[in-house]
């Protein structure tokens, strides 16, 4: 009798230390999580400090964020040599991807007022867009560049980080030399050869859009 008493409280024991067990394990998941998700935004404070380093190098980080398992890398010239590196320096905590060149969905065509002068077009190609777009808005015009028939008339200097401060403009609507109501806005589009060979463009000339005199238009 008194060997199965023992028997029952050694059981009763057992199954107490098994949950205490499970109790302390659910415990610590959280905590786990919590540390893991540390170590990302660890990881994600380490790249955006290397954004300006890592641009030196000729390799340009557009933007980081937290995804659920990895920090979410944009790069604007994700080269396989680039990848590569990227994924040997930081590891697979980065999820590294191509940033798109693809206006969102709020881009679309915008109505223009006729301000009843007009102005002769200044020329751009080759500029840097910054010049470009300095020059535009003293010629009494805005400048159109990330969506056509956007107009904005204040001009924005790129960081030297950004691939921005290298493109030079290879196209603009209407064309030099074309007259154009006062303040309506030129369509510029700017490319650059980045290190690894990779295209980069910023422009409006996207989407079904076309060049006419009075500026890119849709079809």
């Amino acid at each position: 009798m008194k060997r199965r008493f023992l028997m029952a409280i050694g059981g009763a024991v057992a199954v107490a230390i098994s949950g205490l067990a499970v109790t302390v394990l659910s415990a610590e998941t959280p905590r786990e999580q919590s540390q893991s998700r540390a170590e990302l935004e660890r990881l994600q404070d380490r790249i955006d400090l290397d954004i300006r380093p890592l641009a030196r190098q000729g390799v340009y980080v557009r933007t980081t964020g937290l995804a659920a398992r990895c920090v979410s890398v944009l790069v604007d010239n994700l080269t396989v040599p680039n990848k590569t590196y990227l994924a040997r320096r930081y590891g697979a905590g980065a999820c590294l991807r191509q940033a798109s060149s693809i206006p969102g969905p709020g881009c679309s065509l915008l109505s223009r007022r006729d301000s009843g002068q007009s102005k002769t077009v200044p020329d751009m190609f080759d500029l840097g867009l910054y010049e470009a777009e300095r020059r535009l808005v003293a010629a009494e015009f805005a400048f159109s560049i990330e969506c056509p028939g956007k107009a904005d008339g204040r001009p924005s200097r790129p960081s030297r980080y950004s691939p921005d401060a290298l493109v030079r403009v290879t196209r603009q609507c209407p064309a030099a030399g074309a007259t154009l109501a006062a303040g309506a806005p030129v369509a510029l589009q700017a490319e650059a050869i980045l290190p690894g060979g990779h295209r980069y463009v910023v422009g409006a000339f996207r989407g079904h859009v076309e060049c006419t005199n009075r500026g890119l238009e849709g079809r």
